[in-house]
């Protein structure tokens, strides 16, 4: 009877030892800074078996889905809120990156890049579209910066970004990296400035991070749970799987087949029949011919019926 028992409970610590194993590498807290709750959840990026990319709502970009609706149908560990979006095109306004191939171009931001070979790193647009993004396995351009080399670094209107909101407290979200390669995803639901956000960031040990889309697209899922609830429906998500299988499982639902690549224009928004919008600021008309032009990463012909985007952050009401 007890070498019975002794086989059985060595069966159960072997079968559940890789379990633990994996989600060991997959963690959440709560935490309180100077008066602040925040929500993080930690992925450990040394780990060959996590896996960590943007995904689409269920009809691609220019589309919105429910939250909950988005991590029902994709099943990750854990999810955050991504890049802006344009509350009437709902096209994001920052530049996404699936398996290596560009999804969507849009106009602001600095990307978070996770490289071929698993490494780390946060591009500012002009550098990743000098490359077309290249060795990048995933992108997603949020912003502002707002924590690099470890130090406070907040320069908005140098990124695109010139709205007033951005200057306002608002629920917000963030992605940074730890110098022990832990990725951050961190949501504060009280509404703060952008400033104490980074030094909140710094506080959690990042060296690097950026701002996400927040205000009333703020959200956070992890482990079955929606940890922040948004308010709106959105367009994009930054998900998380701990395993090579569960990623494989649901990667063909990251971002339908789409025909083209959507473009925002650089900065101002500029709808599809040359309506301006100064969202970002005054800039010159453009055709999607001179869209194209501006951008070095190979694109789409423009005869195909390629169609410039209106880009208002969403979390700016």
């Amino acid at each position: 009877m007890k070498r019975g028992l002794l086989i059985l409970c060595t069966a159960f610590i072997a079968l559940s030892a890789p379990e633990s194993a994996l989600a060991a590498n997959v963690s959440y807290v709560r935490t309180v800074w100077n008066h602040t709750s925040a929500n993080v959840v930690q992925v450990n990026m040394d780990s060959p078996n996590i896996r960590v990319t943007p995904a689409l709502a269920k009809h691609g970009a220019g589309s919105s889905e429910g939250f909950k609706s988005m991590v029902n149908r994709l099943h990750p560990i854990a999810a955050i809120t991504g890049t802006f979006f344009c509350t009437r095109s709902l096209q994001p306004t920052g530049d996404i990156v699936i398996e290596g191939k560009p999804m969507h171009l849009g106009c602001v931001g600095t990307g978070l890049c996770i490289m071929d070979d698993g490494r780390v790193e946060f591009k500012s647009l002009k550098d990743g579209r000098a490359s077309g993004w290249q060795g990048c396995r995933t992108v997603i351009c949020g912003g502002p910066t707002l924590v690099r080399h470890g130090r406070v670094t907040l320069a908005p209107r140098s990124e695109g970004f010139r709205d007033p909101g951005f200057f306002r407290q608002k629920r917000r979200s963030a992605v940074g990296l730890t110098k022990s390669n832990k990725l951050l995803m961190v949501t504060v639901d009280k509404p703060i400035y952008l400033s104490d956000l980074a030094k909140l960031l710094i506080h959690l040990g990042a060296v690097d991070a950026v701002d996400l889309d927040g205000g009333s697209s703020t959200a956070l899922y992890y482990r079955g749970k929606i940890v922040s609830r948004p308010e709106r429906r959105l367009t994009n998500l930054l998900v998380v799987y701990e395993s090579p299988s569960q990623y494989a499982a649901y990667r063909s639902e990251l971002a339908p087949k789409m025909p083209q690549i959507a473009i925002a224009a650089e900065p101002a928004a500029v709808l599809g029949d040359g309506i301006l919008s100064d969202l970002f600021g005054k800039a010159p008309k453009l055709t999607p011919a001179d869209a194209l032009r501006r951008y070095s990463h190979p694109l789409p012909d423009p005869q195909n019926g390629l169609q410039v985007i209106s880009s208002k952050p969403s979390s700016l009401d």
